[in-house]
Order: C-alpha cells, then sequence, then structure tokens
C-alpha cells in the first residue's frame, strides 16, 4: 500500500490540482517517513526538467554568483514564508478540503482571462506574493503548484519565469523532507523493506512519467490552457459535495 502511495505520489506532484487530497480520496495513506521520502523524486525529477535554466545559478563566475545570491534571496523570502504558515498549519487544517479545492478550482479558472506577463526579472514583492501563496498551499486541498504559479501570474511575470520559480522553491524543502523521511525510516527499520529491485524499479518509472506530465502541464501553461484544470476540480467539488 506505502509503495502504491510513493508511485502516485510521485506522479500527481507533477499536476496542479493537491495531490494529498486526491490520494486521500483514494483512501491512501501512508507513514510520516515514507510521505517525505515521496517528495525526493519529485526534487530530482525538477532539477532534470528544468536544468538549462537552472545552471546558470552554478557559481562558475562572478556573475552567475550574483545571479545565485539573488535567487537565494528571493527563494529565501519566499520560504520563510512557507515556514510562518506551516507554523499556522494547525489553524489551516480546519478549514474543510471541499474549500480548499474551491480555492484551488478558482486559481486555475483565472487562467481563463490572464494574459501574457510583461516582466521577465523577478522583485521582492513577487517573492513575498508567491510565498505568501505557498504558505496559503498547506491548506488542505489548496495546490501549492496552482496557488505560486498563479500569485506568480497574477503579480505580471511571464510564464516562464513563474512556472520556473514556482517549481524552484519546492527543491529544497522537497530534498530536506526526503532526508529526513529517509533518516527517520532508516532509525525505525522501515526503509529496508523498500530497498529492493521491484520497489526501485516502479519509482523511476513513477519519476519518468512525472517528468512527462510536467512536460504536459508547461505546454497546457504555455497555451493559457491551465483553466480546464480547474474545470475538473470544480467537478471533484460538485461530486464530494453531492456524495456529501
Amino acid at each position: 500500500m506505502e509503495q502504491t502511495f510513493i508511485y502516485l505520489q510521485v506522479l500527481l506532484e507533477s499536476l496542479p490540482i493537491s495531490s494529498s487530497t486526491h490520494l486521500a480520496l483514494l483512501g491512501l495513506s501512508a507513514s510520516q517517513p515514507i510521505m517525505f521520502i515521496a517528495h525526493g523524486p519529485t526534487a530530482l525529477m525538477l532539477c532534470l526538467y528544468f536544468w538549462q535554466s537552472w545552471k546558470q545559478y552554478v557559481p562558475t563566475s562572478p556573475q552567475a554568483l550574483q545571479r545565485l545570491g539573488r535567487i537565494c534571496w528571493l527563494g529565501g523570502i519566499a520560504e520563510t514564508l512557507t515556514v510562518l504558515g506551516f507554523l499556522a498549519s494547525s489553524k489551516l487544517a480546519l478549514i474543510p478540503v471541499t474549500g480548499g479545492l474551491a480555492v484551488t478550482a478558482t486559481l486555475l479558472s483565472l487562467h481563463f482571462f490572464l494574459r501574457p506577463g510583461t516582466r521577465n526579472e523577478l522583485s521582492t514583492r513577487d517573492a513575498i506574493i508567491i510565498g505568501c501563496a505557498q504558505a496559503l498551499s498547506l491548506t488542505p486541498g489548496i495546490s501549492r503548484m496552482a496557488s505560486t504559479y498563479t500569485a506568480g501570474r497574477l503579480s505580471g511575470l511571464p510564464h516562464k519565469t513563474a512556472f520556473e520559480f514556482s517549481c524552484l522553491l519546492q527543491v529544497p524543502l522537497f530534498a530536506g523532507a526526503c532526508v529526513y523521511g529517509l533518516w527517520s525510516a532508516w532509525s525505525t527499520g522501515t526503509l529496508a523493506p523498500l530497498l529492493t529491485l521491484p520497489f526501485i524499479g516502479g519509482l523511476l518509472t513513477a519519476t519518468a512519467g512525472a517528468y512527462l506530465l510536467l512536460w504536459g502541464v508547461d505546454i497546457i501553461m504555455q497555451r493559457r490552457l491551465l483553466w480546464l484544470f480547474g474545470l475538473y476540480i470544480w467537478g471533484l467539488l460538485v461530486f464530494l459535495l453531492i456524495r456529501s
């Protein structure tokens, strides 16, 4: 069951639909270390997907070092706001999942009206707005990708800048969570049963699938069709309300 959770978590993380909510609706769950470990393949996949853009931050020259310092400053602002949101996550968890899904559906639907952004340069203001959106995504039902990407686009950023920064913010959080999950699973003796060739093969397959899904989402965003995901979330929300 936990292996299935990891595979689906890796796949669904590439979609702006709140993967944790969908896994819960499917009746899938896992221990906290396993949930954290599932973020590791996503961090790796994002680094591979955006390598051509992110390699500009490798400090091989004074200019690259300056770019690295600036993106670390902006990312640090956004991540700090996320940590503050995490400290308040117990209160955010009181919001019903249907409320969170309604927020996600609304954010995605806004892309029907959005037009291409005009600013390529990230500002401190952008980092604050996107950081607040990422903190808000700790609410059940709110998609992290939908909230951070939409926040960037509403701030006036074009697709490429908003998408890359939204995904960049995931890497340190997910990498850190994975390391903590691996350590926790190892210390409790639950890591060894996972280290089998079938599981590793399945994980690599899920990671490759997540890469392809992210590529598809990237194209959908470029064509300004992200609102189609909003229609799906609205439909899911109506189904859940009727079923309740």
